[in-house]
């Protein structure tokens, strides 16, 4: 990975703005995830010209992780199609919820949120199928409890691009 990073940097990059030891820092920090990798090479570069050094400092690099993920993050929740970003908004909007109050809340707001849209709402079987991709795209996390599963946004701040505009009491 540290490999693929420095082909990379020697095209994108002037020599020796960032160092080996940096770029087995960034390399490890998403092991086999060469989209990750880039990405974090990429947000260090830009942590280190916002910050006006002339090269990559080890600082940048460390703060380069969270931005990456971020970035990761939205393009994956663009990238989705509307069903996703209805279930996503759900759980954005109300922290840590369960599977029921996620399918009671979807069953109280499609006939807003489908309003003037080709899609028809989704079964429960296909939100369970909706919600493992968004786990997969690390855009949720979740966990078992008590019989049930709970669901939270990895990065609330992230907004669905299609800002649905469905009250969450």
């Amino acid at each position: 990975m540290t490999d693929i990073l420095d082909a990379r940097q020697r095209v994108g990059l002037e020599g020796g703005v960032v160092s080996r030891g940096q770029l087995r820092t960034l390399a490890d920090d998403a092991p086999g995830v060469a989209r990750c990798d880039i990405f974090a090479l990429r947000a260090a570069t830009e942590l280190a010209e916002e910050r006006g050094h002339i090269t990559i400092e080890d600082i940048d690099v460390q703060d380069s992780f969270e931005r990456a993920r971020r970035e990761l993050r939205e393009q994956a929740l663009e990238s989705l199609p509307f069903h996703h970003h209805v279930l996503y908004e759900i759980i954005r909007g109300k922290g840590e919820v369960t599977t029921a109050a996620i399918n009671d809340r979807y069953d109280a707001i499609y006939g807003v949120a489908y309003e003037d849209r080709d899609q028809t709402p989704i079964s429960k079987r296909a939100r369970r199928t909706k919600l493992t991709k968004l786990i997969e795209y690390d855009l949720v996390g979740c966990r078992d409890s008590n019989g049930g599963r709970i669901y939270w946004a990895a990065d609330p701040s992230i907004l669905s691009p299609l800002k649905l505009t469905v009250p969450m009491p």
